[in-house]
This record gives structure tokens, C-alpha cells and sequence, in this order.
């Protein structure tokens, strides 16, 4: 009797080992998901075989032109517009996911697989760190890593996983992460930037979905490096320093740092800390404050770093830079609400909410914000039109609020 006993308990353990359903929140949170989630696409939309020299085995066609981007011509290459293609997907994805369509959580994790089995998936093939095609393709292949590895995080919250399967996953996940590494930079007074962050998100998702202790621990180590860069004004040195771009880059940066942020609370990491928390603030603050006089970050501006076209004094505003809105006013609206009610007043913050209600997200948050970081904080200002912005009205995408 002892050994049957014993011989059924066996077996009840093992049978819980085979397969993977973790109990933490891996990429993010799917309890998030409570705002407005209009997905209307998914992974159905992309074929095996259409990864080929896009994701596996990456060939890079893209030569960034200064001057072109200055007069905004259009120049994303074919490669490049796919990559653009597929994030979006994947974003667009892992949101059907997380709202309980689990017919798109296991085509998730095929796609995953399929990418995985691959020993070229996302292999960065460009070493020379000085150059041209490294700088990029570490660049977009990190972004790539971060969405398809947020998508999966979502995916193994939902459904269940073999054991066996999430181990493959993982290593040829590693090895991608490694390919794509950014962590070198010097003494890191002049060398990191953007692209250091977006190494650091990577390897944030692979060492919270996978349990890679020394992964987290590089993230954690270009954050730190990372923070070191901020004025005391409030300015991220190293994006302030991109002439007409400055804001541009400053608003990417913040988005990426929140997104590494949360992924590591959500991961059950440390974050968040009562310094990182003054950080974002800081930076939060200063750049409202530039976006309303552009002046303010002119005195880094001017030296037009990498960007020496344009007028530093005239700073371009995108949608892609304020991505960090719905993460930070969701966090701070009920102990910063001063700060909050300064950023929502912003009128490029405001554009922005209003166009957001078309839009999937951006490269920067891997996520659409306005499904995973609903805010309560009433509009009490009325749009253009002069119509009551707390109404909510019906688009094609769904029923959402005219900002």
C-alpha cells in the first residue's frame, strides 16, 4: 500500500511537471487588461514561411539618411515595413489574448515555437560595433525580441505549455538575446543611449519568463547605468543632445524605462523603488515642462548630436514619444495629481490621446497603452470640437472618448 501510495503520488508531480502555467505575471500582467482593447487583427494574419530573412536569419536593408528623415521622406525599407507589420500584429495579438481568446494565445505560442526552432531566429549577423548595420539591426531585433517574448509572456498566463517546449523556447531565446546585446558602452559617460534600453528590456522579458537570474540582473545593470545620465534639470543628457529630435528621443527613452519597470514588478522583480520612482518623475516633469517652452532643452539640443539638420529651438512632437502617458498618469493620478493635471493640459499630450483611439501602440511600450493602462482621471477640458470629452463615442475600433 506504502508504495502504491507513493507510486500515485509520483505520479501526480510529474504530471504536473510537464507542462509549464506560471502563477506569476510573465511580460505583463494580464490583469492590466481593463481598458479600451479594440484589437482587431491577429496572428492568423501571418504566415509560417513569412518570417523567412525577416525574423529568421535577418537581413538588414535599411540605410538610415539624416537628411531624407529631415525632409520626411519616406524611408523605410521593405524589410523594415514588415518589421513595422509584424509588431503591430503581435501587439495587436497578445491584447486578444489577454482578454481570454485563447485560440490566439496557442497561435502565439506555435509562432513562438516555430520561430524558436529556427538557429537563426533574430540572429544578429553585423559585429562590427562601430558600424552602420549593428547599430540598426541590434536596434530593430531587440524590438522584435520584445514583442514576440511579450506576446508569449501573455500566452503562458492563459494556457498551459509542455515543459519541454518552454525550455527550447528559452534557450534559443537566450541565444537571440545575446546576438542582439547592447551592454557594452564604455565608460558609459558618452555611449549609452536608447539602444542600450532596448537591449535591457529584451533581456528583462527572457530573464522573467524564463527564470534567468543573471538576465534580470544585466537589465537592472543598464538602468542603473542609464540614470546616471540625467541632468540635474531633469534632462536625459544623451536624447536632449539630438538637435530638433531632442523631445523625440527624450519621450521614447521614458516610454522604454516605464516599460522595463513594469515588466520587472509584474515579473515579480524588484522595481519601482523609491529612487527609480523620483527618476521617472523628474524626467516626467521636465520634459512637460520643454514640450511647452522648447527652449528649456535647448542648451542640450543645440549641440544636434547625430541630428544637425533642422532647428534646435523648433522641437519635432510624435505620437510614438508619448507613449509613457497612460503608464505614468495610470501609477501617479491619485498621489501626483498636480503632475498629472499639468501633463494632460499639455496640448501635445492631448493630441496624442485623441489620435490614440486610431492606433495599436508603439515599438517603445511593445503594448497598446489604452488597453492595459486605464486611468480614472476625468478630462475637464472639452476637445475642439467643443464637445464634452467624458462622453464616450462609437468608432470602427470600438467605443472609446474624444480627448
Amino acid at each position: 500500500m506504502y508504495f502504491k501510495k507513493t507510486f500515485i503520488a509520483l505520479t501526480i508531480v510529474l504530471g504536473l511537471l510537464i507542462t509549464i502555467s506560471t502563477s506569476k505575471a510573465d511580460g505583463i500582467d494580464i490583469n492590466r487588461a481593463t481598458g479600451q482593447c479594440y484589437a482587431h487583427t491577429s496572428l492568423s494574419s501571418i504566415k509560417l514561411i513569412d518570417y523567412d530573412k525577416i525574423w529568421l536569419d535577418p537581413t538588414l536593408d535599411y540605410k538610415y539618411s539624416l537628411e531624407k528623415d529631415t525632409k520626411n521622406v519616406n524611408q523605410d525599407s521593405a524589410w523594415l515595413k514588415t518589421v513595422w507589420k509584424f509588431h503591430d500584429i503581435y501587439r495587436q495579438s497578445l491584447e486578444k489574448c489577454a482578454k481570454g481568446e485563447t485560440d490566439i494565445c496557442k497561435k502565439i505560442v506555435e509562432h513562438t515555437e516555430y520561430l524558436a526552432s529556427g538557429d537563426k531566429m533574430l540572429k544578429n549577423k553585423y559585429w562590427n560595433k562601430d558600424g552602420h548595420d549593428f547599430y540598426e539591426s541590434t536596434l530593430f531585433n531587440n524590438h522584435s525580441i520584445s514583442h514576440i517574448l511579450m506576446a508569449y509572456g501573455v500566452a503562458i498566463q492563459q494556457i498551459d505549455v509542455d515543459a519541454d517546449t518552454h525550455q527550447m523556447i528559452g534557450e534559443s531565446f537566450k541565444k537571440a538575446v545575446k546576438s542582439n546585446k547592447r551592454t557594452y558602452c564604455g565608460s558609459c559617460k558618452t555611449k549609452i543611449n536608447n539602444h542600450h534600453l532596448s537591449s535591457a528590456r529584451a533581456f528583462a522579458l527572457y530573464g522573467t519568463i524564463f527564470d534567468d537570474d543573471k538576465a534580470v540582473a544585466t537589465a537592472r545593470s543598464l538602468l542603473n547605468k542609464y540614470y546616471k545620465t540625467m541632468t540635474k534639470e531633469g534632462a536625459l543628457r544623451f536624447e536632449a543632445m539630438r538637435g530638433h529630435r531632442a523631445l523625440y528621443y527624450t519621450g521614447k527613452t521614458i516610454t522604454i524605462i516605464i516599460s522595463i519597470l513594469n515588466i520587472l514588478e509584474d515579473g515579480g522583480e524588484q522595481a519601482w523603488t523609491e529612487q527609480e520612482t523620483a527618476w521617472v518623475i523628474k524626467a516626467v516633469d521636465f520634459y512637460i515642462d520643454a514640450s511647452n517652452d522648447h527652449m528649456k532643452i535647448y542648451k542640450w539640443a543645440k549641440q544636434k548630436r547625430h541630428n544637425n539638420k533642422g532647428d534646435a529651438k523648433v522641437q519635432q512632437m510624435t505620437h510614438t514619444q508619448q507613449g509613457w502617458v497612460r503608464p505614468f498618469v495610470q501609477r501617479f493620478e491619485s498621489i501626483h495629481p498636480e503632475l498629472v493635471a499639468k501633463i494632460l493640459k499639455q496640448k501635445d499630450v492631448r493630441r496624442y490621446l485623441q489620435k490614440d483611439a486610431r492606433k495599436s501602440g508603439d515599438q517603445w511600450s511593445a503594448i497598446d497603452s489604452k488597453c492595459f493602462f486605464e486611468f480614472n482621471t476625468e478630462y475637464w477640458n472639452t476637445n475642439k470640437s467643443g464637445k464634452d470629452a467624458t462622453i464616450p463615442v462609437k468608432t470602427k475600433w470600438g467605443t472609446t472618448h474624444i480627448y
